[in-house]
């Protein structure tokens, strides 16, 4: 029975523990074929760096600038890219980190 107690303190404990880490978790959406929890992170990315895209490698491309995404416990730099767009006119509006009071959460770019 001691041993049984002593499990369920130590599993107890950890529970807790986990709980505490960050970032939190709040929320979040459905887009792409599944549900994608909302981060919250507690400090802003760093401003982007400068980024040479050249010339589209074919007529019709779009540059798609690259972007923070936070990744265990810090902000990793992915490349931007030309993209084809999913029709003709269609226009990429940008994702972004939105401030809110429990931190920073990215929002995904989208076509428009």
């Amino acid at each position: 029975m001691k041993n049984l107690s002593l499990i369920a303190l130590v599993l107890g404990t950890g529970l807790i523990i986990a709980g505490c880490s960050h970032p939190y978790y709040g929320g979040g959406y459905y887009g792409g074929g599944g549900y994608y929890p909302r981060a919250y992170v507690a400090v802003p990315p760093p401003p982007p760096p400068v980024e040479a895209y050249g010339y589209a490698p074919r007529p019709g491309y779009v540059w798609v600038n690259g972007y923070y995404a936070w990744r265990g416990n810090s902000y990793v730099w992915n490349r931007g890219s030309w993209v084809a767009p999913p029709r003709p006119g269609a226009r990429w509006e940008p994702g972004r980190w939105a401030h809110h009071s429990r931190g920073y959460y990215w929002v995904d770019g989208r076509w428009r």
